[in-house]
């Protein structure tokens, strides 16, 4: 289930790469900052 929602953030980030990059940018950080924060080390 976890491995779905990983893939799901990923291929919006990949749509929205391609509409605003640096949009796309900000919204990866922001999610890999919540993975660290919240995903097992």
């Amino acid at each position: 289930m976890k491995k779905i929602s990983i893939l799901a953030t990923l291929a919006v980030v990949f749509v929205l790469f391609f509409l605003n990059p640096f949009l796309a940018i900000l919204i990866g950080a922001l999610a890999a900052f919540f993975f660290k924060k919240g995903g097992s080390t």
